[in-house]
């Protein structure tokens, strides 16, 4: 005869266990283990197996989010094998102990109810999954693919990066920093039109981007459109007026139009917001060579020098003005200088240690340079 309490026993079979971890994630067949544990007595299993169950799923659902899984992957194989190991699991834990108290008269509970508990679980993960994706917690599909491309960028592997840029996108048309950094990609490759049309996707979600258009600017430049291009600029002084950069590629953008004037004056204004900013020191020096300004351009030519004693160019330009100034000793001094620099880089500073040389044939004081 049996007991009561035996008689009162409901025990969930293994394929019941499997059924509510491919509805529910490997936790909702731990809790049914859990509850077969506790209705055998063993309670330190029952609360083993929630933490397990809680463990696998969050490793599953790490592996679904990290993983660059192809989107022709049939997705349901997932589920099916956790609840296929599940099942096997509860065969190997509670398979003897669930034959010997059916043996003695315990029975199944429902199937709806193993499955509604299954439901409920997955209903759980689903809502934490959402929850802390919009918490930013978790890191989805399409960061992990942006994550990868900048790394490859960094690296110089500018193909395999759009590639990845490409899937980012995919899964997320909003990803403002793919967008960005594929026009920067695209840029890499010479592919104007491709980066002027990512920068317009990254500017149309966030139109704040300044750098977007910065570089949309500079696109704009390379193909002539330069009205478009200042207005690129204009955008971004707007949006931040101590912007170096925005003033520096004005400048450039204005003197294409022979608007001299204000390309100076946005040098200027390039220098004013960060001292010393050499390129914007090269370009007005040069700006001011060409307007024969001579003792402006030796100016920033100076303050070039002062602040990189090595710079080759500075002196040879520096050289030309004082050339022009009828200054035959420092135009042969800044010419030698450039030779100087370039023996202790040879190679990288042959032209210009040539075209040196050729100014001081030209003034009569050969220096050779070898």
């Amino acid at each position: 005869m049996t007991s009561r309490v035996t008689e009162a026993v409901k025990l969930y079979t293994p394929r019941q266990v499997g059924m509510a971890a491919f509805l529910g994630t490997p936790l909702g067949g731990a809790v049914l283990i859990a509850l077969n544990y506790v209705r055998l007595g063993n309670r330190k299993g029952a609360r083993m197996a929630i933490v397990l169950g809680f463990a696998a799923t969050a490793a599953l659902i790490g592996l679904a989010l990290w993983l660059p899984i192809p989107k022709s992957f049939p997705h349901a194989v997932i589920p099916m094998l956790a609840a296929w190991a599940i099942w096997g699991i509860t065969e190997w834990l509670q398979g003897a102990a669930l034959a010997a108290r059916r043996a003695e008269g315990a029975t199944t509970p429902s199937t709806w109810a193993a499955a509604a508990t299954g439901l409920l679980c997955g209903v759980l993960i689903a809502g934490i999954v959402v929850v802390s994706a919009l918490s930013g917690w978790l890191a989805g599909p399409a960061e992990r693919y942006y994550d990868r491309a900048v790394e490859l960028q960094s690296r110089g592997d500018v193909d395999r990066a759009i590639s990845y840029y490409d899937s980012a996108i995919a899964r997320k048309g909003t990803f403002v920093e793919a967008y960005y950094n594929r026009a920067l990609a695209y840029e890499a490759k010479g592919l104007v039109d491709r980066e002027i049309a990512d920068d317009d996707s990254a500017l149309a979600h966030d139109p704040t981007l300044v750098l977007a258009y910065i570089n949309r600017g500079i696109a704009y430049r390379k193909k002539g459109l330069i009205d478009r291009a200042i207005a690129d600029y204009d955008s971004a002084i707007a949006r931040q007026p101590d912007l170096a950069m925005a003033y520096y590629n004005r400048a450039i953008a204005l003197g294409a139009k022979g608007l001299i004037e204000r390309e100076i004056a946005d040098y200027g204004l390039a220098i004013a917001h960060r001292p010393g900013y050499p390129d914007a020191y090269y370009n007005r020096g040069h700006v001011y060579a060409e307007e024969g300004q001579w003792d402006r351009a030796i100016a920033d030519y100076d303050t070039l020098i002062a602040h990189n004693s090595k710079d080759a160019g500075a002196y040879y330009n520096r050289g030309l003005a004082h050339e022009q100034q009828g200054d035959t000793a420092r135009a042969i001094a800044d010419f030698k200088t450039v030779l100087s620099i370039a023996r202790l880089a040879p190679g990288s500073l042959s032209d210009l240690a040539q075209r040196a040389e050729q100014q001081l044939r030209a003034l009569n004081a050969v220096s050779p340079f070898p």
